[in-house]
């Protein structure tokens, strides 16, 4: 029997997968490349490695055997029969029988390591290979099933637990080369898996889901267990002030220059001091609603930072020093909306210092002709999306 798998397993090269794609034989070539890689990024055993190699070799067999091809629904059930009795060793026969799972949307899952490999690595040969050739399921249209196989890769991920970046997973497989096929459409491939993750989400809050598929993790599992903590946060009183205080924080931080390291002796004051040891001193862990409430734990002080300290700005912008009048200031206002990156403080400068140069240089103008320039930098104020210059203390007078 084992002879017969051999050469039921040559004649496969015979086998149309797809006319556009090519035989059964090269996509399961393809597949068990890509179940080698899995295999090593899942953390599988040496003897569960060697048994997802050998079943990656013939898994398809059956196809061609008369059974399967009078009964087509017990293909991967006669293969895993067949195999046993060809003496395979069992995990090789269970996943020859699990890489068709699930077989529905909410169909049984793998429920071996070395099955659920397989499974992952056919489903996403598949898919990759499909849309290589610009069989992109559009609106209703799906013939080959690719949401199917696709929800199969998301829903094995999560059920399983590992930690996979998808979007590293993806970028891995388009650097592969096969002779029989060059995988295209990359970007499709991605919006295409998100949309079955958004899925998988269910009824969770359109805000959270977006904010969730729009984050720097695209491992499946994290997303989906984040989604559910969000969601349940989001019913608490204080979630929404701390996802603001939260969020203003990460925005400034993004533009960070991160090989600067803090230094303790520029704080001004206390409530500087205070954030950054409470930042020195967070360690996330435990559970994704764990790491949220040791997040949100830090909305108070976050809050109090701000409310204290004028961010990344000189405290005085001096319009001209040797002006007799009061110095010249933005207003606490104004720098808040400096801080939260509206205007930069060397634009805000150059308008003050722009617009007092002009009022001592036109000091004869008329009335009408003042006017005019006072609404000119008035427009040029508002292009930076910050307050009108009438709201800066200004000399009104020549110098």
């Amino acid at each position: 029997i084992r002879d017969r798998i051999e050469d039921l397993v040559a004649k496969l090269a015979n086998v149309t997968f797809h006319e556009k794609i090519g035989s059964l034989s090269e996509h399961m070539a393809r597949a068990g490349v890509i179940a080698a890689s899995l295999a090593e990024k899942a953390g599988l055993t040496a003897e569960e490695k060697a048994a997802v190699a050998r079943a990656a070799e013939i898994y398809k067999f059956d196809l061609l055997t008369g059974m399967v091809g009078e009964f087509d629904e017990l293909q991967g059930i006669m293969g895993e029969k067949y195999a046993l009795l060809a003496g395979e060793d069992e995990a090789v026969a269970t996943a020859i029988r699990e890489h068709y799972l699930p077989d529905s949307a909410d169909g049984a899952l793998p429920e071996t390591k070395v099955g659920a490999i397989l499974a992952l690595a056919d489903k996403l040969d598949t898919l990759l290979s499909f849309f290589s050739v610009g069989l992109i399921p559009s609106g209703s249209n799906d013939p080959y099933a690719l949401r199917r196989a696709t929800q199969g890769i998301v829903r094995i991920l999560d059920a399983f637990g590992w930690h996979i970046p998808m979007d590293e997973l993806i970028d891995s497989l388009y650097g592969l080369s096969f002779d029989s096929l060059s995988y295209d459409n990359q970007a499709e491939v991605i919006r295409f898996i998100k949309a079955r993750v958004d899925k998988m989400m269910g009824s969770t809050p359109k805000d959270i889901k977006e904010a969730v598929l729009s984050g720097s993790n695209f491992v499946v599992a994290d997303m989906l267990e984040a989604a559910e903590a969000l969601s349940e946060a989001a019913k608490t009183d204080g979630y929404k002030a701390a996802v603001e205080s939260l969020s203003r924080a990460f925005n400034l931080a993004e533009k960070a220059d991160t090989s600067v390291a803090v230094d303790a002796s520029l704080f001004e004051n206390d409530q500087e001091k205070a954030l950054a040891q409470a930042a020195e001193s967070l360690e996330l862990t435990g559970s994704a609603s764990d790491k949220l409430a040791q997040l949100f734990v830090l909305s108070p002080v976050i809050d109090a930072f701000f409310d204290n300290t004028m961010v990344m700005a000189d405290d005085v912008i001096n319009l001209d020093e040797t002006a007799t009048q009061e110095e010249t200031t933005l207003s606490a206002e104004d720098m808040k909306t400096y801080a939260d990156g509206k205007i930069t403080m060397a634009q805000a400068k150059a308008l003050v210092e722009q617009y007092a140069n002009a009022i001592s240089q036109y000091s004869n103008c008329s009335d009408d002709e003042l006017e005019y320039l006072g609404g000119y930098f008035s427009y040029q104020t508002d292009a930076f999306e910050t307050v009108s210059y009438t709201h800066l203390t200004l000399p009104t007078t020549p110098y």
